[in-house]
């Protein structure tokens, strides 16, 4: 595919490290510890990271639902238990706390392709409600037709989650963009659309997915595709 020929209609958008970004590690599990009444652990910070790095392999053949994923945090964090606290609390109070940083270049980004009468959708692999809250909490819902969650799905990494966002003999129409090479690049190359890598930190790529694209600036893909 090339960036001249590319006429895309159907914007997909990552969340999570793309739309906006999280705050430390131990900021957020501070965070999360408060909104239960508990004080930080270190040990709790070092089980979240754990977590967060085998949540997509845990999940890729299996439905996701809220009470699987509290059951997974209890069996990856099994700190949890010596606080008094169950899966099913930590997971409320990652809902409940808001520990993202709005990424301003995709806010730029949202509102140039509506203003461009191109179609914003979401594509997420966390819960539905946190994600749409925060969508609205930071005014850029409007600018959103569909928002798709993983929840009572599929990560979209699998491609049993294909179906359902990409319309049979389509795939010209859409550009999927987002940070993660083993789940929004790997889901544009199984459904055989085009892609953009946002890679700030320059990262390498080792992984067999290939995207179409690769920015470190979101504000570089006008240059990249025809916005006709």
């Amino acid at each position: 595919m090339k960036g001249e020929t590319l006429r895309p209609n159907i914007i997909i958008w990552d969340l999570d490290g793309t739309v906006w970004g999280h705050r430390s590690r131990e900021v957020e599990v501070t965070m999360f510890l408060e909104n239960l009444g508990k004080n930080y652990l270190e040990q709790i910070s070092i089980e979240y990271g754990y977590m967060l790095k085998e949540f997509n392999p845990y999940f890729t053949d299996k439905i996701v639902t809220f009470s699987g994923i509290a059951k997974f945090i209890e069996k990856m964090m099994p700190g949890l238990f010596f606080m008094g606290i169950t899966g099913q609390e930590f997971l409320k109070a990652m809902t409940n706390v808001n520990t993202t940083i709005l990424n301003q270049e995709a806010e730029k980004m949202i509102k140039y392709f509506s203003a461009n009468n191109k179609k914003n959708i979401v594509l997420t692999d966390w819960l539905l409600k946190n994600q749409l809250n925060i969508l609205e909490k930071y005014g850029l819902l409007q600018y959103i037709e569909e928002v798709h969650s993983c929840e009572g799905k599929y990560l979209k990494c699998n491609p049993k989650t294909i179906p359902n966002i990409i319309k049979d003999g389509m795939n010209e129409e859409y550009l999927m963009i987002g940070d993660s090479l083993i789940s929004d690049i790997a889901f544009a190359n199984k459904a055989n659309i085009a892609s953009v890598w946002y890679n700030p930190e320059g990262k390498a790529n080792i992984t067999s997915y290939k995207p179409t694209f690769e920015v470190n600036s979101l504000l570089e893909i006008p240059e990249l595709i025809s916005i006709s």
